[in-house]
């Protein structure tokens, strides 16, 4: 009986080790940024740094989703993007570009995740470093 609480308890961690900590996501590896499409230009957006890989026998996750609801904002004035006052740095492979005066944020993938005006509810990460975004967990840069 015992033996099968262990069993239990180890595929647990596992399942919630390979969701991110339970948020349920798949977590996608680290990537270079989607080339900046022809007309737009380049917006500066904090993003991570390359990590170093981390020690042998030591796990990463993503915290659960917990950061509050930010709305993302554009000053064409100062070319800056804000998140309602939250400092925001954004997984390793995200970049951000101006088309046609409007903002947008895209992952790794080319795909647009947020525009000015967009609420941003569901962020997961610590301290405002974000891991996971409508949806995927983005895992340590590598």
């Amino acid at each position: 009986m015992r033996k099968r609480r262990v069993i239990g308890a180890l595929v647990l961690v596992l399942m919630l080790s390979a969701h991110g900590c339970g948020a349920g996501a798949q977590t996608l590896p680290a990537r270079t940024p989607f080339p900046i499409p022809s007309g737009a230009v380049a917006v500066p957006l904090p993003t991570e740094p390359a990590a170093t890989p981390l020690p042998s026998g030591v796990a990463w996750a993503c915290a659960a989703p917990a950061l509050p609801s930010v709305t993302v904002t554009w000053d064409p004035t100062t070319r800056q993007i804000s998140f309602g006052g939250e400092q925001l740095v954004w997984p390793r492979g995200f970049s951000a570009w101006e088309v046609d005066g409007h903002v947008q944020i895209v992952n790794p993938e080319g795909l647009v995740v947020a525009h000015n005006g967009s609420v941003l509810s569901g962020l997961g990460g610590t301290d405002g470093h974000l891991c996971f975004i409508s949806g995927p967990v983005y895992g340590p840069a590598s």
